[in-house]
């Protein structure tokens, strides 16, 4: 007997040892549960967070977008460029009133969709009046100047800094 309790207590001491068996699987077991914990209450959290939102502004359906994004990207569709203008403000509007976006943010909004609009319209008169020259100048026209446009008003931040860009001395 006493041969096998002295290797008894070894294979105890190596597992319990700092550094033992036990402890890397507590470690582990650790980890692992750590990580699902936060998964799900992270997802608890958002499902929270929506709770408080108004219908239109909860996804559609899983992973999809609301109904005030969903009406953004069809009024782009139809080629109406103000239309896009009018929906931004509605949205804006809508967002200011319910709390979850300031005044200077839906002014900054509506600023961009003013100017994307405005851009989208001048690119294309500038592509009609090269249209005479033939249709690939008409789309070179409308293709640069609304990659352009587009190049400078992505830099475009609310606080009027590009944050990419930074001053150097």
């Amino acid at each position: 007997m006493g041969l096998a309790g002295e290797f008894l207590n070894r294979e105890i001491e190596e597992v319990f040892k700092d550094g033992g068996y036990f402890s890397g699987h507590q470690e582990s077991e650790f980890d692992r549960l750590g990580g699902r914990f936060g998964k799900y209450h992270g997802e608890w959290m958002a499902g929270e967070a929506l709770q408080s939102t108004g219908f239109y502004a909860k996804p559609m359906f899983p992973n999809g977008p609301n109904m005030m994004v969903a009406a953004a990207i069809a009024a782009s569709m139809t080629g109406q460029v103000w239309l896009a203008v009018l929906v931004s403000v509605a949205t804006s509007g809508i967002q200011v009133a319910d709390g979850s976006m300031d005044w200077k943010q839906a002014g900054f909004q509506v600023g961009m969709s003013v100017a994307t609009s405005a851009l989208g319209a001048g690119a294309s008169k500038l592509g009609d009046m090269a249209g005479a020259a033939g249709s690939f100048a008409n789309a070179a026209a409308k293709s640069a100047t609304m990659t352009v446009g587009n190049t400078l008003l992505s830099g475009a931040n609310i606080e009027g800094e590009n944050s990419d860009m930074t001053q150097r001395k």
